[in-house]
């Protein structure tokens, strides 16, 4: 039962979690430049820096006249964010050098019919049985209040 109240809160919220918790999900009817520009400000703001940005939409698009099944799904923009912070990595390194396999993480922006979606793999899916899984999980908060916060 709290589970079930626990779910409905997160929808009726706006927060989606996909993949039995591995996958955070937020969608927003912002503009999606506007909502790109504001995660990527509160992502640095929060020292999660973006390090590389890879438009996966114009990339794929090339591909438009090979590909029978391009573009099923109707993706209008399609861009990841590669993040970084320096303190968290040196921390998960000193825990657990296998996790640096997480470093850097990402965060990735799509847009469909005017609703634009910002999806974040969280790492401490990857990290129940590591000692790194508390450092981790503290990175992962922090990008997920920054999105939160940027959507708003």
């Amino acid at each position: 039962m709290k589970i079930l109240i626990t779910t409905l809160l997160l929808f009726l919220l706006g927060i989606n979690i996909a993949h039995a918790g591995g996958i955070y999900k937020q969608s927003t009817n912002m503009n999606y430049d506007l909502a790109y520009k504001k995660v990527y400000e509160s992502l640095e703001g929060s020292r999660f820096f973006v390090v590389e940005e890879i438009n996966i939409g114009q990339n794929l698009s090339r591909f438009s006249d090979k590909w029978d099944d391009y573009n099923l799904s109707k993706l209008e923009d399609f861009r990841v964010m590669i993040i970084c912070n320096g303190w968290y990595t040196n921390q998960v390194s000193n825990a657990d050098t296998d996790m640096l396999a997480l470093c850097p993480m990402r965060v990735t922006l799509i847009h469909k019919q005017g609703v634009t979606t910002v999806l974040f793999a969280r790492p401490s899916t990857f990290a129940n049985n590591s000692k790194a899984l508390p450092i981790l999980r503290e990175a992962e908060e922090t990008i997920i209040k920054a999105i939160s916060h940027a959507l708003k």
